[in-house]
């Protein structure tokens, strides 16, 4: 694995933190905007496809914003309605809206165009909405105007250079005491690895570690590849990157960096916050120049050549270190955060939604706060980078939003690349990966240097024409003949791959591709000739040989005269004949039936607590108590509407949380439905007894099947449906459960045990066929990882788990289910949700996404909501 693919392990961890921090999102977004939903009224559908006019959906001042739409009816009847559209600002005022007709003849496709009027300098939320006789639907997206000129109108303070110069020179004074200690039980292959360790400022103890290659040449300095943790991440060794000394760092509070500052999740942005001087992040900045100290110690490493990426936090710290450090040589911030601070005021997203919860629990001032942040505002670190950069945004990243970001952007003032991602949150496109890795390359000479160190022909070194960046590219689109990217078996496996030349020249060379296993072993590869004239586009239709039934990673690869490319993809082959190697537990029904009665036999002792603070619009929120297995309180939050009649019953949506410690909030915004948002143990407010860190909740208690932290989790959701059956106000036959990632794999345990529930629906759902998952990924890595630090047999610890293996609950899972998987997902294969599928002894309704990682599309949002309401009759 080179540089290419720890590229794209580092956005493994950005899309992992995104599901385990933030998986509640996907449930709030539904039952905020119930009314935009899309709804099929009859069997059929409409796919559309847009596609902005300007590229990555930024356009001129006052210039015609226009989309083309790709619109495939696949009715047997004409579809006649309209498509409109609704510019509001990013804060939701209403710019502009329109609508153009539109008529589909059966089981056809059309191209519509659609031209909005032009707009000042800034970024705009838009909403097309489609509607004809049998098909409702709303795309969401954003588009730049102008982007270059947006400013931001907060000024930094007039010290800030001062308050980091004196930073700085306080780290200097604490001797870094730089200690490596080899650590040869996690070496593998090539890799020799370090756990190190320093002190950084105010005496902290910080670690990471660092990966080198086994074949360095005796006296070779290698460059540095240094990853910097996104926010909540556990960093551990890189592996397989030839020819770079690798390094991670766990900043103070995260990880194995906490024996003196130990925050949860949700209190690491608010650690220390009304003092600047004491804010966390004065330290975590602090503890990557340190890093840079450990750099320059090593006589292994070449101090000139430090490369310095990370996304989400990674990318802000990545920024504002190379603000800091000039000994940094370039650097790669994806979705950097916490940009024009006070912008982000009222904001019902993290970070602002915490600081302004924590300013008020504490009586703060909240200009007393955004005085502390001005100076860790990522803006004002921007005009200070004197490095190489590359910048990366997702136009509907919420997170870290356009506006913010590029207000960053633009105030770097030396040689940097921005790509943007029109249809993309808080995370990249994985064609980044491949630039992002040639360009480090490029930049250190690393072809030059490897080619000299061994000559080929008798040749020394490289002669010829240097790799310069170059700021045009080739645009690559893929697209699959089949739907969802399923083939059938031994049947040629086939794709369109669009071309567009944004070159001034002719391009010649070579499209192919290369087919590997999931396990990554080599089934197949090949490459054709390729010519394409100066700004021309090109279709090439590639016919690949076809292949048992499977799953199978595929490489679309472009080499043309000034460009290189590669497109990661994921296809299936009869998938529905995929099933486990593993056998189910012969207990298994028994243990789950025992550990049901050991629930019973505990007293409930309901609780609803009225919270008239946290109630808005037409909405009771209430706090809800009960006991569950071990006697253990677990709590959630009940919102109910309050106009409600006497003696009227609500179905219950029960809301399980994804993977993390931070829990669910109250949701509102459903007037038919009562939202329970449960927090199972370990999460959130259910944290009395059982407070495992983030990275420890995976492996609390996982030697022994009878106390793992999981049992008791799905018994708290059993609990919560016995809560939904004791309330007056709750339809008992009418109970939903819900969730992803982990909460995802919670929502089907607990249907596959609970009859009560009568609808489920699970996204991206983790832990099916555990002892297929590789150990180099999460979540196994974990658990390996647990198992050597307390001497634990781990064949004993795969027992255990065969009985929270989600494949085998299906068996017994008969709940009518709506189920989302995406082939990218790496975190919970596809492979593996097959065979959890495929024992299920119904057929569900299955969403298949090829090109997303580890999260379903806002579109999937649509079908849900008509689903739920039509099992539920709540037309």
């Amino acid at each position: 694995m080179g540089l290419n693919n720890i590229i794209l392990v580092r956005w493994v961890m950005v899309s992992f933190f995104r599901s385990a921090f933030l998986g509640v999102l996907f449930m709030v977004l539904l039952c905020n905007t119930t009314q935009l939903f899309a709804q099929a009224k009859t069997g059929g559908e409409i796919v559309i496809k847009d596609f902005p006019v300007s590229p990555n959906a930024i356009f001129g001042k006052d210039t015609v914003v226009s989309y083309n739409f790709n619109l495939k009816n696949t009715y047997k009847t004409r579809q006649q309605g309209q498509l409109s559209y609704l510019i509001t600002t990013m804060h939701g005022k209403l710019i502009a809206k329109n609508a153009i007709p539109v008529n589909l003849d059966p089981l056809s496709s059309n191209i519509i165009r659609l031209d909005m009027p032009g707009q000042k300098t800034g970024f705009y939320k838009v909403n097309f909405m489609f509607n004809v006789n049998d098909y409702d639907d709303t795309v969401r997206r954003v588009f730049g105007v102008d982007i270059n000129h947006i400013k931001s109108d907060n000024p930094r303070p007039l010290d800030f250079d001062a308050f980091w110069a004196n930073t700085k020179n306080e780290l200097a004074k604490v001797p870094g005491n730089f200690r490596m200690t080899e650590r040869p039980d996690l070496s593998s292959g090539n890799d020799q690895i370090y756990l190190i360790e320093m002190q950084s400022l105010d005496n902290i103890t910080v670690r990471g570690w660092l990966t080198l290659p086994k074949d360095r040449l005796p006296g070779e300095k290698l460059p540095a590849y240094v990853l910097l943790p996104g926010y909540g991440a556990n960093l551990a060794p890189l592996r397989n990157v030839p020819h770079f000394a690798s390094l991670t760092l766990n900043v103070r509070g995260q990880t194995n960096s906490r024996d003196v500052i130990a925050p949860t999740t949700k209190q690491f942005i608010t650690y220390n916050i009304q003092d600047k001087n004491k804010y966390i992040y004065r330290g975590a900045i602090m503890d990557c120049v340190r890093l840079m100290d450990f750099i320059e110690s090593r006589a292994e490493i070449d101090s000139k050549c430090i490369f310095l990426t990370g996304g989400s936090m990674g990318g802000y710290l990545a920024m504002v270190t190379a603000s800091l450090d000039k000994r940094v040589s370039l650097i790669s911030a994806n979705n950097p955060t916490f940009s024009d601070w006070r912008t982000l005021a009222g904001s019902k997203q993290f970070p602002m939604v915490d600081i302004e919860g924590y300013a008020k629990q504490n009586s703060l001032r909240m200009e007393t706060v955004f005085k502390t942040l001005d100076y860790f505002d990522l803006k004002n670190f921007a005009s200070n980078i004197h490095c190489k950069s590359t910048f990366a945004m997702g136009l509907l990243d919420e997170f870290a939003p356009p506006p913010n970001e590029i207000v960053a952007y633009n105030k770097i003032d030396f040689e940097k690349l921005l790509f943007i991602y029109p249809n993309v949150g808080h995370d990249v496109d994985p064609s980044l990966w491949s630039f992002a890795g040639k360009w480090v390359y490029d930049n250190f000479d690393i072809y030059k240097k490897v080619l000299a160190q061994n000559p080929l022909n008798g040749e020394t070194a490289v002669q010829g024409e240097d790799h310069q960046l170059k700021q045009a590219d080739i645009a690559m689109q893929e697209e699959p003949f089949v739907k969802d990217a399923i083939f059938k078996a031994n049947k040629k496996v086939s794709y369109t791959i669009s071309l567009q030349n944004n070159y001034d020249t002719v391009q010649a060379g070579t499209v192919g591709y290369e087919i590997r296993t999931t396990d990554n072993r080599f089934v197949t590869k090949e490459a054709f000739p390729i010519r394409l004239g100066a700004k021309a586009s090109k279709k090439v239709t590639l016919d690949m040989p076809g292949q048992n039934s499977g799953f199978y990673k595929v490489n679309f690869t472009i080499n043309v005269t000034d460009y290189d490319d590669t497109i990661r993809r994921v296809f299936g082959v009869n998938p529905e004949q995929l099933k486990s190697n593993t056998p189910r537990p012969a207990d298994f029904d028994t243990f789950w039936d025992n550990t049901k009665k050991e629930l019973a036999a505990i007293e409930p002792n309901f609780r609803m607590i009225e919270q008239p603070d946290l109630e808005k619009d037409n909405t009771d929120v209430f706090l809800v108590e009960m006991q569950s297995l071990h006697n253990l309180t677990v709590r959630g939050y009940l919102t109910i509407r309050k106009d409600r009649r006497a003696n009227q019953k609500f179905p219950l949506w029960i809301l399980v949380p994804g993977y993390g410690i931070t829990g669910l909030k109250p949701v509102f915004g459903s007037p038919d439905l009562a939202v329970l948002s449960l927090n199972v143990r370990g999460e959130g407010n259910s944290r009395d007894v059982l407070s495992p860190t983030r990275v420890g909740y995976l492996t609390t208690s996982i030697e022994d099947k009878n106390k793992y932290i999981y049992r008791g989790c799905i018994m708290d959701c059993i609990r919560a449906v016995d809560f939904a059956c004791s309330r007056p106000e709750i339809d008992s036959k009418a109970i939903i459960i819900a969730g992803g990632s982990m909460g995802g794999y919670l929502s089907i345990a607990a249907a596959s045990l609970d009859k009560r529930i009568k609808l489920c629906s699970a996204n991206n759902p983790v832990y099916a066929d555990y002892r297929s998952l590789s150990f180099t990924g999460w979540p196994m890595n974990d658990v390996k990882r647990y198992a050597n630090e307390h001497s634990f047999d781990m064949d004993n610890i795969l027992n255990n788990l065969d009985y929270f293996d989600l494949k085998n609950f299906s068996p017994r899972f008969k709940t009518k289910a709506m189920l989302g998987i995406s082939l990218l997902d790496v975190l919970a294969p596809p492979q593996n949700e097959y065979a959890m599928i495929n024992a299920m002894p119904n057929k569900n309704k299955l969403f298949i996404y090829p090109n997303l990682g580890h999260e379903v599309p806002p579109s999937l949002f649509s079908y849900f909501t008509a689903w739920i309401t039509d099992n539920l009759g709540l037309f």
